[in-house]
């Protein structure tokens, strides 16, 4: 059933087989593919930083909308950042829109 080895001890979402492809092919995921701003962890501290960048994919099930997914995530990441902060979006959405 799994494409990929897990550790010893974790456990996929769901061990249901029809459920995973569900998961996998019709439910919206969210994930943060790549960051920039961010010190290594080996040497990070308790520290303020000039800015953070983070690209987040968002991959939407075949009968969700883009534009309205766009417009969702606008008002999710903009409504109240933290200490006035500034949020700047550059959307590329795919073919499903």
């Amino acid at each position: 059933m799994y494409k990929f080895p897990f550790l010893e001890g974790v456990k996929p979402v769901s061990e249901d087989v029809l459920t995973s492809l569900i998961n996998r092919g019709w439910k919206a995921q969210i994930e943060i593919v790549g960051a920039d701003g961010l010190p290594v962890a080996a040497t990070a501290g308790n520290v303020l930083r000039p800015s953070t960048t983070v690209k987040i994919s968002m991959r939407l099930g075949p009968c969700k909308n883009g534009k309205e997914a766009e417009q969702a995530m606008t008002r999710l990441l903009t409504k109240d950042p933290p200490y006035n902060s500034k949020v700047i979006q550059l959307f590329n959405v795919g073919d499903n829109q």
